[in-house]
């Protein structure tokens, strides 16, 4: 039965030698007295933070040709303009006149809160949006 690998001093000595970048050390012992030399690690082994989600509020294009109407949707940054979004929190209509668009702004102000960016267009209707909640409640 193979043993657990443990990180003992071989142990380091085989993996900084056979590693693919053997300057830096893999393992991080609780042991801080040891006169080994720690080095970060590289920075390819930390991917993940870099890959955190960016989310924005944006218009997704529905409609036909010469005929657009858009979805206002909370979205991965990452994610194509039309492809598949998160949540639906409004929608807005060029061709109409007045006012166009619908917007649950309790949505939308969880988003922002979350740390999504809203595009301009999409901020520009957030602020209509607000403007016209507050004339209604007055």
């Amino acid at each position: 039965m193979p043993t657990a690998m443990t990180a003992s001093s071989d142990n380091i000595n085989y993996w900084n030698e056979n590693a693919k970048y053997p300057k830096y050390n893999i393992f991080r012992l609780a042991n801080t007295e040891s006169s080994y030399n720690f080095r970060p690690l590289p920075p390819l082994a930390n991917t993940f933070l870099n890959k955190l989600t960016m989310l924005t509020l944006r218009l997704n294009r529905q409609g036909t040709k010469d005929r657009p109407f858009y979805k206002i949707v909370a979205v991965d940054s990452r994610k194509r303009r039309d492809g598949r979004y998160i949540e639906q929190i409004g929608s807005y209509n060029p061709m109409d006149d007045g006012v166009n668009f619908t917007l649950d702004v309790a949505k939308a102000e969880d988003w922002i809160a979350k740390g999504a960016q809203p595009s301009d267009t999409v901020r520009d209707i957030i602020k209509k949006a607000r403007k016209e909640s507050l004339s209604s409640e007055a």
